[in-house]
């Protein structure tokens, strides 16, 4: 592995400080609106595109999945919209074909776990069976 594939490993699985954690939430609270709707196209435009090739279009919930990815981005929090578009942004950045690599894997493994966040996806899925069966 090279140096900049164990630096990214290094700072994605480093634990934060308190204070860490603290600065992070105060830099996403100064964040605009504008900022964060910015980050949101970013991640709908060409993030899209890396999502669905990495998914199986065959399987249903990968249908489901990319069917609601625009509308997944729009109603994610602050937050998650900031770490996902820095998990992003690394993958755009990556140098080298491993870097790229992890950094995509984490991209789409963290976007995965998006659909899940407070119930999302599990209320998505009860609304779809819900019109289905009537």
């Amino acid at each position: 592995m090279d140096n900049e594939v164990d630096n990214y490993l290094q700072k994605r699985l480093k634990v934060p400080s308190f204070w860490d954690k603290i600065r992070q939430k105060f830099k996403i609270m100064s964040l605009s609106e504008q900022e964060i709707e910015s980050m949101r196209v970013v991640l709908i435009n060409e993030g899209k595109p890396f999502f669905i090739s990495n998914h199986n279009s065959n399987e249903r919930i990968d249908e489901l999945m990319i069917r609601y990815y625009d509308e997944r981005i729009e109603t994610l929090p602050k937050d998650a919209v900031y770490d996902l578009h820095n998990l992003f942004i690394d993958f755009k950045n990556a140098i080298g074909k491993e870097y790229e690599w992890f950094a995509l894997s984490d991209f789409i493994c963290t976007m995965n776990l998006m659909y899940s966040l407070n119930g999302w996806f599990r209320g998505k899925m009860f609304l779809i069976i819900k019109s289905l069966s009537n």
